[in-house]
Formats: structure tokens, C-alpha cells, sequence
């Protein structure tokens, strides 16, 4: 189980990269990286296909570096867009909303299905400390005035159907996330928000520690009719592992 943030997040991350890969974008290169990032496998695009995570070269260390170079270049991009003078555009706002946060969209999207089906401590405990910063770090997105104004005034003629039903699902998602409340309801919103991330990470890994502790016990063979001898054979020395 997610929080809610998480979960509208990682659903929204997963749309726009593969609306990114379509439209064939890269990192740009004056934005990568130091010495530290080089061998992060985070900081480019997999040379799979479909761009699959190149697991044999992800490890748990290179994680939180992608995760804050991506939400430092992602924050500069947001920021870019939200204060860009020019009249809003397809290309100036929704598209350039598309490409941007490549980083940390990668390592998040690698992340969190990991941590859904094979996780650690490790894993779990980057997770509870990310899950308010990941929240706020949507927050400053979704609930940004400049930028929800810019998408509302971008004009739609001469567009095509893909760009009219993109601009609309962008619209959608602001105002889902909030972006008409008012300044003071926003700040509440942000509060919420942080906590509910905090507190339903939190649950996820004590709801997996109870499940990993619980068991159902079993005295008769008999009870376990229809199972197989090497299951049964599994099922004991799993029994006598737990104690």
C-alpha cells in the first residue's frame, strides 16, 4: 500500500516519461555532472530497449545522489517555466512540463517498484525519509499559480488532438492537486500532504515487518492436503527458520 501522493505521482512520472521517450528527449548535457554523478546510471537515459532500468548497474547507493541532483534540476526547470515572460504555449509550458525532471523521474520510477516488490532496509528507510520531500517537491508543481495560469491561457487553435488532450490532463492534474484553493488552503494542503507521505510510508514498512512475522501454524500434515511433499518440505524448514 502507498500514500496517495505517492501513488498519483509515480502514475503521473510514468505518463510523461513515455510521452518523454516518444518525443526523443535527452538530459541536457550542460546540466550533467560532477564526479560524484558520473557513474550514477540515473544521469542518462538506459541504452535498453524501451529504455529498461539497466538493473545489473543500479545499486542502493545511487539513489538518493539521483534523487537530489534530479529534484535540484527539476526545481530550476519548474521555476524557468512558471516565470517564462514569453505567451504561453504548448511548447513553452505543457511540453516543456513533459521534459522536464528526466533524472529524477528515472530513479523514482526504478525506486518505488523496487521498494513495491523487493525491497530492504536500505531501500525502505530512503523511502521514509523522501516521502515528504517527494510531496513537497509535487506540491511546488501542482500548486503553483504561475504555471497553472500559464496552462489556462494557452491557446489550442491549430493544435493537434494529442496536444489538445495533453494540455487538458495537465489542467486536470492541477486541479486535482489543488491549484485553485486559495494561498492559505494551499499551506494546508502542503501540511497534509507532508504527513499523509510520512505517515503511509511508515505503515507500508510495519504493515510488511507484520507480515513477514506472521504465520499460520500447522501441527497435522493432514491440514495440508493437496499440497505437494517438496512444498511441505519448504513449508517446515520456513516453520523451523521463524522458530
Amino acid at each position: 500500500m502507498k500514500n496517495i501522493t505517492s501513488i498519483v505521482l509515480i502514475s503521473t512520472l510514468s505518463f510523461n516519461i513515455a510521452c518523454t521517450s516518444m518525443k526523443n528527449t535527452e538530459t541536457p548535457k550542460d546540466q550533467i555532472v560532477d564526479a560524484a554523478l558520473a557513474n550514477n546510471p540515473f544521469m542518462k537515459k538506459s541504452s535498453l530497449q524501451y529504455q529498461a532500468p539497466e538493473f545489473d548497474k543500479i545499486k542502493d547507493e545511487h539513489f538518493k545522489p539521483a534523487f537530489d541532483f534530479g529534484l535540484k534540476q527539476n526545481l530550476a526547470e519548474i521555476e524557468k517555466i512558471a516565470n517564462n515572460t514569453a505567451t504561453p504555449t504548448f511548447e513553452n509550458t505543457v511540453l516543456a512540463l513533459e521534459k522536464s525532471g528526466e533524472v529524477l523521474k528515472r530513479a523514482q520510477i526504478v525506486f518505488y517498484n523496487l521498494t513495491g516488490s523487493n525491497t530492504n532496509p536500505t531501500l525502505q528507510k530512503i523511502e521514509e525519509e523522501y516521502a515528504p520531500i517527494f510531496a513537497s517537491h509535487s506540491d511546488k508543481i501542482y500548486l503553483n499559480s504561475k504555471i497553472f495560469n500559464r496552462i489556462k491561457d494557452i491557446k489550442t487553435e491549430g493544435l493537434d488532438s494529442e496536444d489538445k488532450r495533453l494540455i487538458e490532463v495537465y489542467k486536470q492534474r492541477f486541479e486535482l492537486a489543488g491549484a485553485n484553493l486559495t494561498d492559505a488552503q494551499k499551506e494546508q494542503m502542503k501540511a497534509i500532504n507532508a504527513e499523509l507521505a510520512t505517515l503511509s510510508t511508515q505503515f507500508t514498512s510495519k504493515l510488511l515487518e507484520a507480515r513477514k512475522k506472521g504465520a499460520v501454524l500447522i501441527n497435522d500434515v493432514k491440514e495440508l492436503d493437496g499440497l505437494s511433499a517438496d512444498e511441505i518440505a519448504a513449508a517446515a524448514t520456513d516453520a523451523k527458520n521463524a522458530g
